[in-house]
């Protein structure tokens, strides 16, 4: 099964509609869990901000790779670490993550990346996977959990601790089960288009938002073309107002 990261990387190259939907499907259950502790007046319009939240996560994520000192890839250190058991592994590797990739992936790659260069790609490539894969995730449980304050805020009303993600849940707990997916496509159950998503998106540039004469300009056409299609758009979603001004 592809991390969710890959899924982002392949949407960020070629914005295909198909790899879009997939990255949402793994986060169907965080969604629909998370739907389930709202008005249903306000399900709807949540569950909008919700994907238009994940959209804009999806095309600004970074991202990174770990600076490993490979000349640290020896006899000694390996020894070494086995002896240890591995428990101080994060230190000596100057790394943040290694004890948790063990756990959750096992050591098997990672100790056969002391016998080659070329078997040390393979674990540092899947290692800088596994960081990235939970870093985009945690960075949707944050976003999932600052709406959920929000609104409580303007709302002013309790929502159970059971039915939304707090931030320092496990990561894993945010990812549907292959097993369990249904096969539905996102985008139909929240009315929003590829097409409109799309067009919304030419308003963010580097984590700023445009003006209409700017998007005119880098679409091509005037102002008023532009205009008339965000009213267009603002009075079928009303609540994406504060997204997009």
């Amino acid at each position: 099964m592809e991390k969710i990261v890959e899924l982002v990387l392949k949407y960020q190259k070629d914005r295909k509609e198909e790899e879009f939907i997939k990255i949402l499907n793994c986060f169907k259950l965080a969604i629909n869990k998370y739907l389930c502790s709202v008005k249903l007046k306000d399900k709807e319009d949540i569950g909008q901000v919700v994907l238009f939240s994940i959209y804009v996560i999806i095309i600004n994520f970074k991202y990174k790779e770990a600076d490993f000192d490979e000349h640290l890839f020896n006899k000694n250190t390996l020894e070494y670490l086995i002896k240890n058991e591995f428990k101080n592994v994060n230190q000596t590797m100057n790394q943040k993550y290694i004890t948790k990739y063990i756990k959750d992936c096992g050591e098997e790659k990672f100790i056969r990346a002391f016998y080659s260069k070329r078997l040390r790609d393979i674990f540092i490539k899947d290692y800088n996977l596994y960081c990235n894969n939970n870093a985009f995730i945690k960075k949707v449980q944050k976003t999932l959990s600052g709406i959920r304050f929000k609104y409580i805020k303007r709302t002013k009303e309790t929502m159970s601790l059971n039915e939304i993600y707090e931030d320092d849940m496990e990561l894993l707990d945010m990812v549907i089960d292959e097993s369990t997916r249904e096969k539905i496509n996102p985008l139909n159950k929240y009315k929003m288009t590829i097409d409109e998503i799309v067009f919304l998106e030419k308003f963010i540039d580097n984590n700023r938002l445009l003006s209409e004469s700017e998007v005119a300009k880098k679409l091509g056409i005037s102002q008023q073309a532009v205009s008339k299609r965000r009213q267009k758009i603002r009075k079928k979603y009303h609540f994406l107002r504060k997204e997009v001004n």
